[in-house]
């Protein structure tokens, strides 16, 4: 049996007898002798301190095949992701969690499964309860900058300043981030290749950062609605100028928003003209996206040349076309509502309205 060669091929590695490896483990030698013969296995509430004692994994003692193991968990996570990539958080989460009964000690699924629960309010105790573990347990620094973000917005949500300041204290400033050393290592292609991925992670976190308009200790916004539609107007500036040949890949989903933003900015001033300009411009970027539907595709224009876009995920079901209906269905657009243009843009998106499609 497996588990008593193993048992005794470490205890020997050891310099172990089988007198004192009994009497760690506070069994007798005959059990010990047993186990190393195959007659029988330890009980299961042994294994974590067999474990310890032979300095072993709980993997490694019961003969798990790692390469296999890892294949395994990895097609777990890729179908969890297929699924919740289309807005089926639910589908997905379940994926996960059957996963981690098979695999209790994945930090992967660990991980996947806390950023699942974190989008959930409900299940905001879960999420922390994960995250926490991950910083207690893992030295991959992915798994733990991944622990540090979501733990820093639930301290954050629950009043914990002092906690959040704590764990972000730990991480290091942006200009030795990852992104930004590899372009440092690196030569030739592979210098290249960095760059791009650290050029579309700063644009990233620039066009995300731009419009968060903060309440202020008075109650109010930090900036008013004129500036807010100035803001995103300098977003859609921004794209247009990176993406010069209009290969906006996921950013099709940056422009809508900013263009409905707009459109709605309009709508309350009642300036019927370029609240229609802007429902259009963001009707069109719906559209594209929908018909992108995760496709993968080279982006041509100069910064982002050569990069493949494929693939996105959503919180929702609802795909881009049917999000922006459901905006246009508010009472500040009543006085277009039987305009022919309005109708016309609500014809156009209609016919691409509906729910992603869940991955097979």
């Amino acid at each position: 049996m497996q588990i008593g060669n193993t048992i005794r091929t470490r205890r020997r590695q050891k310099d172990m007898t089988q007198e004192q490896l009994a009497e760690k483990m506070s069994v007798s030698i005959s059990a010990v002798s047993q186990w190393e013969c195959g007659k029988s296995i330890p009980d299961l509430t042994m294994i974590p301190a067999l474990c310890s004692v032979l300095d072993i994994s709980a993997d490694e003692l019961l003969g798990v095949d790692q390469a296999k193991k890892k294949e395994q968990i990895q097609a777990i996570v890729e179908e969890a992701r297929n699924v919740g990539a289309r807005g089926y958080t639910l589908e997905s989460r379940e994926i996960l969690i059957e996963g981690l009964r098979r695999f209790p000690d994945s930090h992967l699924l660990l991980c996947n499964l806390m950023y699942s629960c974190n989008k959930n309010k409900e299940e905001r105790d879960k999420a922390r309860e994960l995250a926490e573990r991950l910083l207690a347990e893992s030295h991959e620094p992915g798994f733990l900058a991944s622990a540090t973000q979501v733990l820093t917005l639930i301290y954050r949500d629950a009043g914990e300043t002092e906690k959040a300041e704590e764990i972000v204290d730990r991480m290091g400033n942006p200009y030795t981030s990852r992104e930004v050393l590899r372009t440092r290592i690196y030569k030739g292609t592979k210098a290249v290749e960095a760059n791009r991925d650290l050029i579309e992670a700063l644009v990233e976190i620039l066009i995300t950062h731009l419009p968060r308009n903060y309440t202020l200790e008075s109650g109010e916004r930090y900036y008013s609605p004129d500036e807010m539609a100035q803001i995103h107007t300098k977003i859609l500036t921004i794209l247009e100028t990176i993406f010069e040949n209009g290969d906006y890949g996921f950013e099709h989903c940056r422009m809508q928003e900013s263009e409905t933003e707009l459109a709605d900015y309009y709508a309350e001033k009642r300036d019927g003209a370029n609240a229609i300009l802007h429902l259009r411009r963001a009707a069109e970027h719906a559209i594209a996206f929908v018909r992108l539907d995760g496709s993968t595709e080279a982006h041509t224009s100069l910064l982002y040349r050569g990069m493949e876009w494929g693939g996105f995920s959503t919180d929702s079901a609802e795909n881009n076309a049917s999000e922006l209906l459901e905006a246009m269905g508010h009472g500040r657009y009543d006085f277009l509502r039987d305009t022919a243009e309005f109708r016309e843009i609500t014809a156009e998106l209609e016919a691409y309205a509906g729910q992603w499609s869940k991955p097979e």
